[in-house]
């Protein structure tokens, strides 16, 4: 499942629609509320929309300050 929700994610980034996954407190009574079958479970909500405004630059920190290369 989170595979899909990365690849809808990055979707979204490349068509500039903003989007989020949350699991709300209340996400046990989805499954009643969605009519699933036993053995299926939902697993929380993607919201997608449009931005008011602009989105602010990403930014990252480059690899090398998050990982330690070890020779073997």
């Amino acid at each position: 499942v989170s595979c899909a929700v990365q690849n809808m994610w990055l979707m979204c980034t490349a068509h500039g629609i903003g989007a989020y996954w949350g699991t709300p407190p209340a996400i046990e009574d989805a499954d009643h509320l969605l009519g699933l079958e036993t053995g299926e479970r939902c697993l929380g909500f993607f919201f997608m929309g449009y931005a008011d405004g602009p989105l602010p630059d990403g930014s990252r920190d480059a690899l090398d300050d998050k990982v330690v290369w070890m020779d073997s």
